[in-house]
């Protein structure tokens, strides 16, 4: 099987609401949170989750700060697979040799 890299572009353009983010880590903790708080659960600086709030999360973003809280990010954010490479034409080579024992 060929593997085909996404283009960054295309990664760069898909932005993830941070509210989803912000509900689970509350409800995972049982009370409101801070942003410092949240820097701390999910790594980052209390800065890069002043501009996620305004921006939104980028893909590579996203998918490290649901790690960091132990969760898949399609348990966050259920658009996770509605990726923008979806109409993107990946040729994959396929052998038609199946043996069945």
């Amino acid at each position: 099987m060929t593997r085909t890299r996404v283009p960054y572009a295309l990664l760069r353009q898909q932005r993830f609401a941070f509210d989803p983010l912000y509900r689970v880590l509350v409800a995972m903790r049982g009370e409101e949170l801070s942003e410092t708080q949240v820097s701390e659960i999910v790594g980052v600086t209390n800065r890069t989750v002043s501009r996620w709030k305004v921006q939104g999360l980028l893909f590579h973003s996203a998918d490290r700060a649901a790690v960091a809280a132990g969760l898949h990010p399609s348990l966050i954010w259920p658009d996770w697979w509605d990726v923008p490479w979806a109409d993107v034409n990946i040729e994959r080579s396929v052998t038609s040799d199946v043996i069945f024992c």
